[in-house]
């Protein structure tokens, strides 16, 4: 089992679920205050996930994804990909909690906990796969 666990919990991975569950944090805190201000769940996912993305781009470039290039262009080139990539999942992500907060009137911090596992996971394969791919750099 240990050895199984190794294969797949590499560092890289660890220090991805370290981030992201900060970035979660970030987030779901930041959501959580702006529901407790009524800001409704749509503004206030907006203004979280925004603030959540740019802290999760600097994590994860510099101590997940070890990308160290900090010239404009590469940044430039990162941060349009992951803002691109950070929307799609961002999309899902408010398609998920409407339905679940307004179709199946279910409470919206507890649908945010639930739509944030699937958020982790996407925005891990688009960072890996396409924001910092080491063929792109």
């Amino acid at each position: 089992m240990s050895k199984l666990l190794s294969k797949f919990l590499t560092k890289e991975i660890a220090l991805y679920i370290f981030f992201g569950a900060l970035t979660t944090f970030v987030g779901f805190s930041l959501y959580a205050l702006f529901i407790f201000l009524s800001f409704g769940v749509f503004a206030s996912n907006t203004i979280s996930t925004f603030v959540a993305i740019l802290f999760a781009y600097f994590t994860n470039k510099i101590w997940v994804f070890k990308s160290l290039d900090f010239s404009f262009t590469i940044v430039v080139g990162e941060l349009a990909k992951f803002f691109a990539g950070r929307l799609f999942v961002y999309v899902l992500d408010t398609a998920l909690l409407l339905v679940l907060v307004d179709f199946f009137m279910r409470d919206p911090i507890i649908s945010k906990a639930i739509t944030s596992i699937i958020v982790i996971v996407m925005n891990y394969l688009t960072s890996k796969k396409i924001v910092f791919s080491k063929k792109t750099m």
